[in-house]
């Protein structure tokens, strides 16, 4: 795990916040507890957006959504569906500070 640092203006907060953060999704969405390992193989991530922020004097609550599809060929079934999550993460020296989320790593015996 590493960090990922964003620099984050002293008085940004409300809708300017968020827009923001989405101006920096490609750095943010590494932080993101994006995992679709419960779904089928194929599953992709279609889109990312932050949709609130919450500032502290030290941290910054983020809530984010994405648009996921997934193709299961055996079953001919398609899904796609947007999820919702947050995060919570601490600013430190003018900096918003992440952690870069992993993934579990899951066994073929958790498949089955």
């Amino acid at each position: 795990m590493s960090d990922i640092a964003l620099p984050l203006p002293a008085h940004i907060d409300g809708d300017a916040l968020v827009a923001y953060l989405n101006a920096h999704i490609d750095k943010l969405r590494d932080a993101f507890a994006i995992d679709l390992s419960w779904a089928y193989a194929r599953a992709t991530v279609e889109a990312v957006r932050v949709v609130g922020a919450n500032r502290g004097d030290r941290e910054l609550r983020i809530e984010y959504e994405y648009d996921y599809e997934a193709y299961c060929a055996c079953k001919d079934l398609d899904a796609r569906d947007t999820l919702r999550d947050s995060l919570t993460c601490a600013v430190a020296d003018g900096h918003v500070v992440l952690v870069e989320f992993t993934a579990p790593q899951r066994s073929t015996f958790e498949e089955f």
